[in-house]
């Protein structure tokens, strides 16, 4: 339970940048299967990958910087 004293969590303006970058990649993968499948399919759904690795990436660099304040 959280006292009424205690300030609610700070909002990091990394975090959120990190959470758009989620959305636009879950939105780039949404519209990357909808190519036929080919080719260009398979290098834009391994591109998105690597894309999604980058953002789990910085999200967990965020998390561990909010640990550290």
């Amino acid at each position: 339970m959280i006292d009424s004293d205690e300030a609610p969590p700070r909002s990091d303006p990394m975090l959120t940048k990190v959470q758009d970058l989620e959305e636009i990649a879950a939105k780039l993968l949404k519209t990357a299967r909808k190519i036929p499948p080919g080719p260009v399919r398979h290098d834009s759904l391994k591109e998105i990958g690597r894309l999604r690795v980058l953002v789990a990436d910085m999200r967990a660099q965020c998390e561990r910087l909010q640990r550290a304040e």
